[in-house]
């Protein structure tokens, strides 16, 4: 069977331009900024050679700015926290920075 062209429109919008997958330098202060639309995120990063992960949600009610604390996978130590600045959000795109 063979997808119907709706099914691929709405894979395009959701893998593609729904779909937040962005990269983000850390300020020293250990802020980030990012563009993203209300959900769920995991966030990633390399610290000492080590990866670091976290995950938040972003919605309406999310305080300005929030902030992540990012986890070693290996053991579950937390290393690290990151600033998530969302000061200039579009409610209808779920933008932030």
């Amino acid at each position: 069977m063979t997808p119907k062209p709706a099914y691929e429109a709405l894979l395009k919008l959701i893998k593609g331009k729904w779909w937040t997958r962005t990269e983000a330098r850390v300020s020293r202060q250990g802020r980030a900024q990012f563009h993203g639309f209300y959900g769920e995120y995991t966030v990633g990063a390399m610290e000492h050679g080590h990866e670091i992960v976290g995950a938040f949600t972003f919605n309406a009610k999310t305080p300005q700015p929030m902030e992540v604390r990012l986890n070693s996978p290996r053991d579950g130590t937390q290393t690290g926290a990151s600033g998530f600045d969302r000061n200039h959000h579009d409610p209808m795109r779920g933008n932030c920075g």
